[in-house]
């Protein structure tokens, strides 16, 4: 997924459902972007699901559903 995306979604806090290619989910997660990058992972998402879950993507392999 496009940081500049991502850095949208993080700047205006929208809940949006994201998908991982190789995820467990079929529905989804329904969250907010929290976090883009980390010092050891550059590709490291983090969203707040709306039960106030973290939950870690790899933005190589996430998409908005």
């Amino acid at each position: 997924m496009d940081t500049n995306v991502l850095a949208s979604l993080l700047t205006t806090g929208t809940v949006t459902t994201f998908k991982a290619r190789f995820g467990t989910d079929d529905n989804g997660v329904r969250g907010a972007v929290v976090q883009i990058g980390s010092p050891l992972n550059q590709h490291l998402v983090l969203v707040v699901d709306e039960t106030g879950l973290l939950r870690e993507f790899d933005r190589r392999i996430m998409r908005l559903a």
